[in-house]
């Protein structure tokens, strides 16, 4: 049985409640952007050195919450109340070739610490000028779809041995309807599973995650989910409680796409969205290879033709340096190109592909211009920002 370690106010270094947790979550962005943004940059982030990208998959699951709830100390009989004992879906997102959730459940400066960051922190903005995501606000994310229960599976290499690592989070409104630490007099709404040990803080006892492999491959295995290969590393995040309906169902835009409703399509489409120049892309650098219910994720003929963009391969595409006084290299480089429908497979056939902006999920501004430019600005880890419209 997983244990669980209770978080009262000023434990793991934070004076936070989970309500205030989730009302510093984006509420502006489609949640299914949301988690692709996060999840993927966060994967893509820890490419390991020796591998030329990583692998990410999204799969949907059942298992049964009565075996479940069995499992995890104090909050099983709450879950058994709200969810019975039937089948439930979860959600996995796994990485591998990525260096996995290195480090202590504590602090650790100056060294590789992905698990303090990813599990235990919060808060906390990612310091490397190459990371793409935040460690702290936006890993929330993952606890906005599945009862804010969320648990990390990982595999790493550190100090010349392999290590497996298990452990949950939970982060929830301590006053909403039927919270899971509805037992806790003095809930914060946050809380950790794995084990209980003494902490190297004020010697607190605090959770770690269990290191055990029979135990974790134990828990796996109520999803269906295998531990990593021998040689392999990587992170699995679970999310029970999964309801297709909280991802797919708003966007920016009015229009239904074709995408619209189907968890496959809806995912696949916000991957190649944010991550164009990345997919399948060897040129960019660390590529991503990914993957949805075991499909892999092709970029349609659409943002195929941005990639060749970026990559600079489209004939008759134009290029700008974009230089300030007192930089030896230029800040950036602008391409841009005209296009007409067909290249982009837009409106005709075989593809019949949606507008741009619908693609996209930006709002057309002026319908009867057909030749208002949609920007989009990237940098350097391969996300990008924003995409808008030009008037100029």
């Amino acid at each position: 049985m997983l244990k669980i370690n209770v978080v009262r106010k000023n434990d793991y270094g934070f004076n936070l409640l989970g309500s205030k947790a989730l009302k510093l979550m984006d509420k502006e962005t489609p949640p299914v952007d949301l988690l692709i943004r996060e999840s993927v940059q966060n994967s893509a982030d820890a490419t390991r050195t020796d591998k030329k990208g990583c692998k990410i998959c999204f799969d949907k699951g059942e298992f049964n919450n009565a075996v479940f709830a069995n499992k995890i100390e104090m909050v099983g009989s709450q879950l058994i109340k709200i969810f019975g004992k039937g089948q439930q879906q979860y959600l996995c997102i796994s990485d591998t070739y990525t260096t996995g959730l290195l480090g202590e459940p504590y602090e650790t400066p100056n060294k590789p610490n992905n698990l303090y960051k990813l599990v235990y922190s919060f808060l906390e903005s990612g310091k490397d000028g190459d990371s793409g995501g935040s460690w702290g606000v936006g890993k929330t994310v993952y606890y906005r779809f599945g009862k804010g229960l969320v648990f990390y599976y990982s595999q790493t290499f550190e100090d010349g041995r392999r290590c497996q690592k298990l452990a949950g989070a939970i982060i929830e409104d301590e006053k909403g309807l039927d919270p899971l630490l509805k037992e806790e007099k003095h809930s914060t709404g946050i809380a950790f599973f794995g084990k209980n040990a003494i902490g190297k803080i004020n010697n607190e006892v605090r959770s770690v995650p269990i290191e055990d492999e029979n135990e974790i491959r134990d828990f796996l295995s109520i999803f269906g989910i295998q531990t990593f290969k021998e040689n392999e590393t990587g992170t699995k995040v679970i999310i029970p409680f999964f309801e297709d309906n909280s991802i797919c169902s708003e966007r920016m835009i009015d229009d239904n796409p074709p995408w619209d409703g189907d968890f496959d399509q809806c995912i696949s489409q916000s991957i190649q969205r944010w991550y164009f120049p990345r997919i399948n892309n060897p040129e960019f650098g660390k590529y991503i290879v990914a993957f949805v219910n075991g499909k892999k994720v092709e970029l349609n003929p659409f943002f195929k033709k941005l990639q060749e963009l970026y990559n600079g391969e489209l004939e008759g595409a134009g290029k700008l340096e974009i230089e300030k006084a007192g930089f030896d290299k230029p800040l950036g480089v602008f391409r841009y190109k005209l296009f007409k429908k067909d290249e982009l497979g837009v409106l005709t056939r075989p593809e019949n592909l949606p507008s741009p902006y619908v693609h996209l999920d930006i709002k057309e501004e002026n319908q009867e211009d057909e030749n208002e430019a949609i920007v989009f600005y990237m940098r350097k880890p391969g996300m990008i920002i924003n995409y808008d419209q030009s008037k100029t």
